[in-house]
């Protein structure tokens, strides 16, 4: 394990790296025993800045489902200035259907069958929620012919294609305007992953 000394933003810093299992290397930087908040404040913001893109989504379309809402702690995740709090790291999770650990670089791993699992509770509750207020959902008989062939699915589906379902899902009950408008390729793309057990929407680099 080999270190360089640099300095950031008027500030000295130790870089070590270290091979890992999968070929690549871990790079990480040290100073004065908080190296770990560094790396994963700019670890957190890279990933979700590549969900969100991935998803072809602004900041104000994200945020319309955080927990706690506000665009302007988008922008500071995403440029590594700090990391969200428990709340909406869990939001943000349960949203994409990716894990905490991944986001937070602790993991290579995005997508779990748990991580999964919680999208699509958070998609069945948000379009519950949405039922209530206006009576109707126009993907209804799209989303009756998945809960009723869930359980193929989830035995079936890849989990980057189930996450993208439950993302899809949820976008679909968004209050936004905007969003609004994208409905109806949304609900061809769900057609479009429902027949070919395909995901529409790539997360590049899955496993960095």
């Amino acid at each position: 394990m080999g270190s360089l000394r640099l300095s950031l933003s008027g500030m000295d810093f130790r870089a070590y790296a270290m091979p890992t299992e999968c070929g690549g290397t871990m790079i990480w930087l040290k100073k004065d025993g908080f190296d770990e908040e560094i790396i994963m404040s700019a670890t957190f913001g890279e990933r979700l800045k590549r969900l969100r893109k991935a998803y072809e989504l602004t900041q104000k379309d994200v945020d319309t489902f955080l927990v706690n809402r506000s665009r302007t702690a988008l922008t500071y995740w995403e440029s590594g200035q700090v990391v969200p709090g428990a709340k909406n790291l869990s939001s943000l999770a349960d949203f994409f259907g990716v894990t905490t650990d991944w986001l937070l670089g602790r993991s290579y791993v995005a997508y779990t069958e748990d991580s999964v699992v919680l999208a699509e509770y958070s998609a069945w509750r948000r379009i519950e929620e949405y039922m209530c207020v206006h009576q109707s959902f126009a993907a209804l008989d799209l989303y009756e012919v998945y809960i009723s062939k869930y359980m193929d699915i989830r035995c079936e589906y890849s989990l980057a294609s189930r996450a993208n379902i439950a993302v899809l899902l949820q976008l679909y009950t968004a209050k936004n305007e905007v969003l609004q408008q994208r409905r109806e390729a949304w609900l061809g793309q769900l057609e479009i992953i429902f027949k070919t057990d395909e995901p529409v929407y790539i997360l590049e680099e899955i496993d960095s």
